[in-house]
C-alpha cells in the first residue's frame, strides 16, 4: 500500500538547483572549506555544524568560516577552498540517482534549462566540466549574479527572464529551504528533492527517477511521482 500521488505538469522550462539536488556536494564543499582553513590558520570544523548552519539555515559560507578566522583572512581562505573544490568534486560527486537518464529525456524534448545556485560560477562550472555529462544548461545564474541571494526570489526571477519563458511555465528542482522558498515567490512551481530536510513543498520526490517526460500532443509536459 503506498500513498504516493502522480502530477502531470506542463512545462517550458526547467530551473534546477545544484548543490544537493543536482549531486550532493554540500559535504564536498564542506571538506573543501575545512581543508582551506586548516591550511590558512589551522583551525577546523566539523562538517555536520558547517551543512546545519549553511545549508539547513540561512549562513552564508562567508560567515561561517568567519566564526573560525579573522577578516584578513577570508581572501586566502576563500583563493585555497577554490583551488581545492575542484579536485575533490571530480573525485566524489555522483548526480543524484535518475538525473543521467532524465536529462537526457530532456534534452530530446527541446525542454530549457537552467541552474540556478548559490554557490560561485567556478563551482559550478566544475561540476558541468565533471559529473554533469550533459548538453550545457541554457542558463547559469550562480552567486553573484542576482541582487539577492535565495530565500529572495531574484535568482529565479532571473533565470526565467534569460531563459525567455514564463515562471508559471517553469518548474524548479531544490533541496533547501531557502531554495524552495525562492523559487516559489518567483512564481515557479518547485518539488522539493530528497526527504532529509522534511517537508518543504507540497510536491516532493525521493530521487529523479520519479520524474518523466511525456508529450500530450505536441507539448511536453512533466510526470511527477510525489511522495
Amino acid at each position: 500500500m503506498t500513498n504516493d500521488q502522480w502530477v502531470n505538469l506542463a512545462l517550458r522550462a526547467l530551473a534546477f538547483d545544484v548543490d544537493g539536488t543536482v549531486a550532493d556536494t554540500d559535504p564536498i564543499h564542506a571538506e573543501a572549506w575545512a581543508r582551506a582553513l586548516r591550511s590558512v590558520n589551522g583551525r577546523s570544523f566539523e562538517i555536520e555544524d558547517y551543512l546545519d548552519a549553511c545549508i539547513n539555515g540561512a549562513m552564508t559560507p562567508q560567515q561561517f568560516i568567519a566564526t573560525y578566522s579573522g577578516r584578513a583572512e577570508w581572501v586566502s581562505i576563500e583563493r585555497e577552498k577554490r583551488r581545492i573544490y575542484p579536485a575533490l568534486l571530480s573525485d566524489q560527486a555522483i548526480l543524484t540517482a535518475g538525473l543521467a537518464e532524465f536529462l537526457h529525456a530532456v534534452h530530446s524534448a527541446r525542454i530549457r534549462v537552467a541552474l540556478v545556485s548559490s554557490s560561485s560560477r567556478e563551482s559550478v562550472e566544475a561540476l558541468i566540466a565533471g559529473p554533469w555529462k550533459s548538453a550545457a544548461p541554457d542558463v547559469i545564474v550562480a552567486r553573484g549574479d542576482a541582487a539577492l541571494p535565495k530565500p529572495d526570489p531574484s535568482p529565479f526571477r532571473m533565470a526565467v527572464e534569460r531563459l525567455g519563458v514564463l515562471p508559471a511555465s517553469t518548474v524548479a528542482f531544490e533541496d533547501s529551504k531557502s531554495g524552495v522558498s525562492s523559487a516559489e515567490r518567483a512564481g515557479l512551481t518547485c518539488i522539493q528533492v530528497g526527504c532529509r530536510a522534511g517537508r518543504l513543498s507540497s510536491l516532493r520526490i525521493a530521487d529523479f527517477r520519479d520524474c518523466s517526460i511525456v508529450k500530450e500532443g505536441e507539448n511536453p509536459c512533466l510526470l511527477v511521482r510525489i511522495r
